[in-house]
């Protein structure tokens, strides 16, 4: 057996009691009381490292160590561990430690062993009653892990328990096991103080830890608030905070405020803002894909539940996230700081409503370091999180609370962007579009429970606005915002998880996943205040071009009930005697929302150099806050993609199609017959008819054979409009035959009294001939126009040939905002049908590379991109265009998708 070096602590016996010396500065540091005695005076006065040292600079993963147990490991720079504090208590929950056995307890819960190392001395642990001393517990270090001990700190009972304080104490460590092999140490007695009394004995090794209890002052139990334990130092022992893989960096982060940011923050203390570089998109950081959630049930964060192979409102969300992200759900009880040391890039806190007493204050300091390193940081908590149960914020860097409602199911008749960005936009076909106007109205799936939402009430411009919206408390507020700290990103997400099955909260939780950060591209437009001033997102930055008018128009947000009259004013950086600017009107009454105009323009004499307008609302009471608006040198060039396809009116997510069954579809086309290509490539358009559409069809011709007298209306709904079933869509096609005569425009007239349950949509028409039941095409447009149900009618003609009928079907078609389409061949009918029925064309640019550089749909903004050579790939219908494109400084190309015969080509 070793030999272990024993210094037992020095007794000081005053008025026939005794007490253990302890470092009054550790005391201090920790907050927990007053000093009781002097240092050990067997032992020269340890001096605590000072704290500080320079803000973390290492990149977003935090640096790892090759060290084993007790051995040498990778070290961290002493001018980091500096900021460390000197005495950090090994021997807590948050560090990883455990109660290995004990010979008594009162019971499992609130007097629980466990109560001495969970960091809160206001809870303790308790004997049961009477129990026979001595009283023992074993404690192990993180992973039982040799540590070199050179001092146990014992805070022995709450206050009201003065007679259950242990009194003669004794303390032992092993290597071995929990069970074997403990040496004594030290001993001492215990003073009745509520305050950590400590034990110093020369450095030893430890891999467990017993407490021996021998008395106490005559209590029928015997009661401990805390135990800590503090590490040695000797020459060759590495730190177990050295073998942690990023536990120091960790430590060191907790410890050290990080650096200020290098942009200038426009806010309420701000007097301007300067000029920035967007981070191009291809410099981003990553999105999440090792997230620690901190929920005590998975239902508390809905992603844990999400599949990538998702199909609800799989056009709008990105399922794939969830393919990549690896999820470790662990409940408040189980969190330690090396958990955060592990590689974890993003953090989830879900409904964690008692945060200010189910994390201790270690924990989410370490957190908050964590953050600054460059990792994310997500915080959920409606509705679980009601008025009564509202979490303490207190620990972020910058001043937050919030208005809780709870639980009500109550919906929200407003939710609006101030900035539009990666988390979420109104931009449609960008990969973060929200759909905020479908949520307010629960249709296309979506779940109105916005009225259950949290609003910010408490906050520091630090803070920078997403959304905002109103509870059901009338409170008028930010229910999304995030803020940077050090290299990484906050978000606060105040909306209900009763949403969860929508798609529109699917895809705003989805995108705090997608997140880049370090960096995350998110410009910080409206920052949090009594008021704010937004503008269009894609007004925020624009290039600056000389001689030109830029017009915004402004909204003035009052937040949480804020009424005054505000005072507008700019200030260009750097200032600029060429450039003119008004507001219209320049000084608002504000008591919910206002509204004004800024028109700035610039001269022949303008630079084209980057230009920040800090546009700034000012009240009585000198209350303020600013808008950073941006004028961008160009240092790109442009590729733009548009269409010639365009329709008059926007597709709807209901779709009826009407498919002609009449007896001329048996006629031969090419190897096929009429109705066989048309059957093919229906069932390729409804393929790739999104899968959020509801979709009927109706088919006529099909019953009646051309002489019967019923021919004429044999017409029929037999897949009424619902959700999108492709199966039951392919199975009904497939039994028909083609029989009858062609009651095209009764079958039209039908589709009203088919869209009317669902609130109106598209139809589209599949015809190979002219009405033969004296239909009338002008009295049907008007009839349509007269039926109150929204129907836009598109028509394809399927080997039609006839001018006259091309141009009626095209009246009554354009009548209700369609078109008419005519096709000779299956290929051409199927790339008709996709015009007609889905209104998309997507694209993709690639850089020399390979790599995705941007996406959208045709007809969306420019894509401004640096110079060099890239590949735009187009998918229009059936077809694949690919384009190679070089983008040159200052030089804009555009690519204009045309359909030619029946193929789709691209001009320049």
């Amino acid at each position: 057996m070793k030999k272990f070096a024993v210094l037992v602590a020095v007794l000081v016996v005053l008025g026939g009691g005794a007490y253990v010396a302890f470092r009054q500065g550790w005391l201090a540091r920790l907050g927990r009381g007053a000093a009781v005695g002097p240092a050990n005076a067997g032992q020269p006065a340890a001096t605590p490292s000072a704290g500080g040292g320079a803000a973390a600079t290492g990149p977003a993963t935090l640096p790892s160590s090759t060290g084993v147990p007790g051995g040498i490991g990778t070290a961290v720079p002493p001018e980091q561990l500096a900021a460390i504090p000197a005495d950090l208590n090994l021997l807590s929950l948050d560090m990883g430690a455990h109660v290995e056995n004990f010979s008594s307890q009162y019971n499992e819960s609130t007097w629980a062993a466990d109560r001495a190392i969970d960091g809160d001395p206001g809870k303790a642990w308790s004997s049961g009653r009477d129990a026979t001393f001595p009283h023992e517990i074993v404690f192990s270090f993180l992973d039982h892990q040799t540590v070199l001990l050179s001092a146990v700190a014992i805070n022995p009972h709450l206050d009201r328990y003065a007679k259950q304080t242990p009194k003669d104490v004794e303390v032992w460590v092993s290597t071995q096991s929990a069970k074997d092999g403990f040496v004594q140490v030290a001993k001492g007695t215990m003073r009745q103080e509520s305050v950590p009394q400590r034990i110093e004995f020369a450095p030893v090794q430890a891999r467990f830890l017993k407490l021996r209890l021998l008395s106490n002052y005559g209590g029928e139990y015997t009661s401990v608030a805390e135990v800590q334990a503090f590490e040695g130092r000797a020459p060759g022992y590495t730190s177990i905070l050295q073998r942690i893989p990023g536990m120091a960096a960790l430590l060191v982060a907790a410890n050290t405020k990080p650096a200020a940011p290098d942009a200038v923050i426009p806010g309420a203390a701000a007097a301007s803002c300067g000029p920035v570089v967007p981070t191009p998109r291809t410099e981003l950081g990553p999105q999440s894909r090792n997230v620690l959630v901190i929920a005590n049930n998975d239902n508390d964060y809905p992603p844990l539940n999400y599949r990538p192979d998702e199909s609800r409102g799989r056009d709008q969300v990105d399922y794939s996230v969830y393919g990549r992200v690896k999820f470790t759900r662990v409940g408040t009880a189980e969190t330690t700081l090396p958990l955060l040391a592990q590689n974890f890039d993003t953090v989830v806190l879900s409904q964690v409503c008692d945060i200010k007493t189910s994390l201790s204050d270690q924990f989410k300091r370490g957190l908050i370091g964590w953050v600054s390193l460059g990792h994310k940081l997500i915080i959920q908590d409606s509705d679980d999180c009601g008025s009564s149960h509202i979490p303490d914020y207190s620990f972020l860097p910058y001043k937050f609370a919030s208005s809780n409602p709870g639980a009500r199911g109550a919906a929200g008749d407003r939710l609006l962007f101030v900035e539009e960005n990666m988390l979420g936009n109104g931009r449609e076909g960008d990969p973060a579009f929200l759909d905020i106007d479908n949520w307010l109205a629960s249709k296309n799936d979506n779940h109105n429970e916005i009225g259950d939402s949290n609003t910010i009430t408490q906050y520091d411009p630090q803070w920078c606005g997403h959304l905002f919206g109103t509870n059901v408390l009338k409170k008028n507020g930010f229910m999304e915002a995030y803020a940077h700290y050090g290299k990484g990103l906050i978000i606060y997400d105040g909306f209900d998880n009763d949403q969860s099955s929508g798609v529109a909260y699917r895809q705003l939780v989805t995108r705090e996943l997608a997140q880049p950060v370090n960096p995350d591209g998110l410009m910080c437009s409206a920052h949090l205040g009594d008021f704010v001033i937004t503008t269009d997102q894609r007004l925020k930055q624009q290039l600056l071009t000389p001689a030109r008018a830029y017009q915004y128009p402004l909204t003035l947000l009052s937040n949480q009930g804020y009424k005054g009259n505000i005072k507008l004013s700019l200030a260009v950086t750097p200032p600029d005697p060429t450039m003119t600017y008004r507001f219209e009107p320049d000084t608002i009454p504000l008591t919910e929302i206002a509204q004004a105009t800024l028109t700035v323009q610039t001269t022949g004499q303008t630079p084209a150099t980057a230009h920040a307008l800090a546009v700034r609302g000012t009240d009585e009471a000198n209350l303020s806050n600013a808008l950073c608006l941006q004028l961008m040198e160009r240092k790109t060039g442009a590729i733009q993609i548009t269409s010639a396809i365009e329709r008059p009116k926007k597709a709807s997510k209901n779709l009826e199609i009407v498919l002609d069954v009449s007896g001329s579809m048996k006629l031969p086309l090419g190897k096929k017959t009429r109705w066989t290509t048309a059957l093919d490539v229906l069932k390729d358009v409804v393929s790739a008819v999104p899968d959020d559409f509801n979709v009927g069809l109706r088919v006529y011709a099909h019953r009646q054979p051309a002489r019967s007298k019923a021919t004429c209306t044999d017409t029929e709904l037999i897949v009424p409009i619902r959700k999108l079933d492709r199966g039951r869509i392919q199975s009904a096609v497939s039994r028909l035959q083609p029989r009858g005569e062609t009651p095209l425009i009764y079958s039209i007239l039908q589709a009203p009294e088919d869209l009317k349950g669902v609130g109106g949509g598209s139809v589209v028409v599949i015809t190979d001939g002219e009405d033969t039941c004296k239909g009338d095409p002008v009295a049907a447009a008007a009839e349509l126009k007269n039926s109150g149900v929204d129907v836009t009618l598109n028509i394809v003609g399927f080997t039609l040939k006839g001018k006259q009928v091309q141009e009626q079907l095209t009246t009554l078609a354009q009548s209700t905002g369609g078109q008419y389409y005519g096709a000779q061949s299956g290929q051409a009918l199927a790339r008709a049908l996709w015009i007609a029925t889905i209104d998309k064309i997507p694209y993709s640019i690639l850089d020399a590379s390979g790599k995705e550089v941007a996406k959208g749909d045709a007809g969306a903004p420019p894509e401004e991109l640096p110079p060099g050579d890239y590949t735009v790939v187009i998918k229009a219908a059936d077809q694949e265009l690919r384009e190679n494109v070089t983008v040159a400084t200052g030089v804009d190309t555009t690519l204009k998708v045309v359909l030619k015969g029946d193929k789709f080509v691209v001009e320049r």
